[in-house]
């Protein structure tokens, strides 16, 4: 593509980047960018973690919640507290917005979403052989606007991914195994991509080890080694089993489970078996697709792609980062083109963004009353802020608009996912592939 060509297409990306951002932060939207609830406990728990607080418990988390949000016309639910589940060095980060007032540390952080949009249509250009305009309309709205609503990183996490990708297509080990460990700010996500580069880029492998012990470093340098155990022991287990069972936001398989009646223990158990299972498929289909089409940037996309389905933690933001894996396949599969072009347009819409925010309906003070009542149950100033969080997952006090609607919002993203891993599998795999269709034809009943 010529590069007039490509710089229209994101000329054309940034115009419906900024034009949602105006939408998103004008009055008649009450201010949907001015301390958004995720980016405000990410901040409060960054300075906490700054000062010498933990940042994992209700208190002082709540104070700095309430207190941020006061200052922009908004309010919490009594009791109610939002967890900052990050690593500590992913949290490190946010201290540099403590000093700040809202809403200024919001309007930062959306102009470093962008910012990291536009990164990653750059880094990923020169990897697909997709158009520039489909590559920044594929990422505008999955990955921009839908964690821009909330206040989410994905558009970091996934130019983290961009980078890792590049830098390995580049023949940069030390700058992909440094990229590929930030990405571990997302661990569900960044661990696959960890283990795809260690895999398939031998010279990798010592940088890699260097960058991970950075990380640990980092962790443990505020306050000594028990708040990075807590977050290994305490915190994302609490995850897994308050936000991760609840199938109202939830694309993961143990939401799934227990919202059929499994308990929760199986539920996570399966949950975490198919996030396992999924990756190492994913690893092995990443390292056969590097080696098929000759680009090592297959090796460390794929397989946080595949972790996407199943698992025990999967929110609508996070599915973004399947994209990549989608625009590199573009322009390299000659069968299935279709199946292809199905998988990017469902993942690129986020279908429960948009049917939450088109048929919100308000909560019924009844709901309120039982969720407030539940979070009273177990609000501890020395509580994981969690476990207060679970209680109002408990209630559902979240989830106005009910559950048949809630998984109506899911179906698309699934189906784009599933129509992914099958052209995938059939560019990774296609003798096996091949010779399965052939035996089922030839069991097939004859007239």
């Amino acid at each position: 593509m010529r590069p007039p060509a490509a710089w229209f297409g994101t000329s054309v990306a940034c115009v419906l980047a900024l034009a949602s951002f105006c939408y998103l932060i004008r009055d008649g939207v009450g201010g949907l960018l001015r301390a958004p609830l995720d980016f405000t406990a990410f901040r409060c728990g960054g300075a906490l973690l700054a000062r010498g607080a933990d940042p994992y418990l209700v208190e002082p988390l709540r104070t700095c919640e309430r207190s941020s949000l006061i200052l922009v016309g908004k309010h919490l639910t009594p009791h109610l507290v939002v967890p900052a589940p990050l690593p500590p060095f992913a949290l490190l980060a946010f201290a540099a917005f403590g000093s700040l007032q809202p809403p200024i540390p919001s309007a930062i952080w959306a102009g470093l979403l962008f910012a990291a949009f536009i990164a990653t249509c750059l880094l990923l250009r020169p990897m697909t052989r997709a158009p520039m305009l489909v590559i920044a309309c594929a990422l505008v709205a999955s990955g921009f606007i839908a964690s821009l609503v909330i206040g989410q990183l994905m558009p970091i996490e996934i130019a983290f991914l961009a980078a890792t990708a590049a830098a390995l297509s580049a023949g940069w080990p030390v700058a992909a195994a440094a990229a590929a460990a930030a990405a571990l700010t997302e661990p569900q996500i960044g661990v696959p991509v960890v283990l795809g580069l260690a895999l398939w880029e031998p010279r990798a492998r010592l940088p890699l080890c260097a960058a991970l012990l950075g990380l640990a470093g980092l962790s443990v340098l505020p306050h000594g080694p028990h708040i990075a155990l807590e977050y290994l022991t305490r915190v994302l287990p609490a995850e897994a089993a308050t936000e991760g069972l609840d199938a109202a936001k939830q694309f993961a398989l143990s939401a799934q489970l227990a919202l059929i009646g499994v308990p929760s223990t199986p539920a996570l158990v399966a949950g975490a078996a198919s996030y396992v299972l999924m990756t190492a498929l994913g690893l092995r289909a990443g390292y056969l697709l590097a080696k098929r089409f000759g680009e090592g940037a297959f090796a460390v996309l794929t397989p946080p792609a595949f972790a996407l389905i199943g698992g025990t933690y999967v929110h609508i933001h996070q599915v973004a980062a399947a994209i990549p894996l989608a625009l590199l396949l573009d322009g390299r599969v000659q069968r299935m083109r279709l199946t292809l072009l199905a998988a990017l347009l469902l993942l690129a819409t986020p279908w429960q963004t948009i049917g939450e925010f088109a048929i919100a309906r308000p909560l019924p003070p009844q709901q309120l009353t039982i969720a407030e009542h539940l979070m009273d149950l177990v609000d501890d100033d020395d509580a994981p802020a969690a476990g207060v969080w679970g209680m109002w997952v408990t209630s559902s006090a979240h989830n106005a608009n009910g559950q048949a609607i809630g998984l109506a919002e899911k179906v698309p993203t699934w189906l784009g996912l599933l129509a992914l891993l099958t052209v995938a599998l059939d560019a990774a795999f296609p003798e096996a592939l091949r010779s399965l269709r052939l035996r089922s034809r030839a069991r097939a009943p004859t007239c």
